[in-house]
């Protein structure tokens, strides 16, 4: 595997200083590393979350600690903007307490000399005035005006340190031809994507509020029935891009958009995947965010992500806007894995007493484990949630403690 240029060079300038197991390598050993560290850091510019544990599997010393360096500056590179890093000191620790050492001299370097903070372009092409509103491990958006048409967007684009490759273009694109597919009041609109003087961006309708995640504690005080108003929303939003192919997989607070009417506006289909497919179908690769992922999408099986995966998402998000607590959670990635594949959630009531029982089945139905045993599709939840709002008996329950206990 050839070294794409933009690795290497993010992966030098992290070092502080050179490592000093590298001289005993031999140049097959060195190329051997380089080429699974190459490999590592590609699963994460996919949105994958890469096994370090898996990639030291058999190896031996010398070549183990000098691997699992590399490895943790790649692993930190990109968990430091999505993690806060006492977290991250924490979980990393836990996954290796032999090398407890090494993570706090990597973890508390200075930041890397060689990435360049996110700046702010005054334009770009027709776009002007642009401000930085969020950015993520991957991406930038700003707030701009759109000089043709004379309103405001917002306009994402890849982090100025990620040179895009010709596959990853590609799939950057893929969001818009997804989104863009898409004409639904819950779902933000995409006007037009492309690349302007290199830089690939893609301009969405400007949602003018917060994104949910930010909203979490005044949404937590609404009665049950609005928040079920409020989900059966998203639902429907869900179903519009499933009845077109399109699976999110990345359903979560943070992807949803609250308007100045407290209407919630789904965005990011930067992890959709269609019938066309991906390459993340045909590999068993993990996709998505971890506390939001289904089992199958944990256990990274590939082709076993459908529409019922996204349904597991819209029960999580309910959970957790029901009770405030997330229904599955470690302090560890593979602590959380475990629950989400094993363990049953603590059933809402106990959280808060107040929500309806049927509610509280609704939602434990979108959190079964195995797909055939939760509803069907976003359109059921959306038909369920309506005859719940009207006082209506609902079609569907969860499976009983019985059928569970044969199993």
């Amino acid at each position: 595997m050839s070294r794409p240029s933009q690795l290497h060079s993010r992966r030098q300038t992290s070092r502080t200083s050179p490592r000093a197991s590298d001289a005993a390598l031999s140049p097959e050993a060195q190329a051997a590393l380089d080429q699974v560290a190459d490999a590592y850091e590609v699963q994460w510019q996919l949105a994958s979350i890469p096994s370090l544990e898996a990639q030291l599997q058999g190896v031996e010393e010398p070549l183990r600690t000098t691997l699992f360096e590399e490895l943790l500056r790649i692993e930190t590179h990109w968990r430091t903007s999505l993690s806060d890093l006492p977290q991250l000191r924490r979980t990393l620790s836990e996954r290796f307490p032999d090398q407890r050492r090494l993570i706090d001299k990597i973890l508390s370097a200075p930041t890397e000399p060689g990435v360049r903070q996110p700046t702010t372009p005054h334009t770009l092409g027709a776009f002007e005035d642009l401000q930085l509103i969020g950015e993520g491990g991957f991406g930038l958006v700003y707030r701009a005006v759109d000089s043709v048409h004379r309103r405001v967007v917002a306009i994402k684009t890849p982090r100025p340190e990620h040179r895009l490759t010709g596959a990853e273009l590609t799939r950057f694109l893929g969001e818009a031809q997804a989104a863009g597919s898409l004409d639904h009041p819950h779902i933000a609109r995409v006007w037009t994507s492309g690349v302007i003087d290199g830089l690939p961006y893609i301009c969405y309708q400007f949602v003018t509020g917060e994104n949910l995640k930010s909203r979490m504690g005044d949404f937590r005080t609404l009665p049950p029935l609005q928040i079920a108003a409020f989900i059966r929303k998203i639902a429907s939003a869900v179903h519009a891009a499933h009845e077109q192919g399109i699976v999110h997989r990345d359903i979560k607070p943070s992807n949803i958009l609250v308007d100045g009417q407290d209407e919630p506006i789904l965005t990011d289909f930067g992890l959709a995947r269609t019938n066309r497919g991906d390459a993340s179908q045909s590999c068993a690769m993990r996709v998505g965010t971890l506390e939001y992922m289904s089992p199958e999408q944990a256990m990274a099986a590939p082709g076993s992500v459908d529409e019922r995966s996204d349904v597991w998402s819209l029960g999580v998000l309910a959970y957790e806007l029901l009770t405030g607590q997330l229904p599955f959670g470690g302090e560890t990635d593979v602590a959380v894995c475990q629950q989400i594949c094993e363990c049953n959630p603590t059933r809402p009531r106990r959280l808060a007493p107040s929500i309806p029982r049927d509610l509280e089945a609704l939602v434990l139905k979108c959190l079964e484990k195995r797909p055939d045993d939760r509803l069907e599709s976003s359109l059921e939840l959306v038909e369920e949630l309506r005859r719940f709002e009207a006082g209506q008996p609902l079609h569907s329950r969860p499976i009983s403690l019985v059928d569970q206990a044969a199993r």
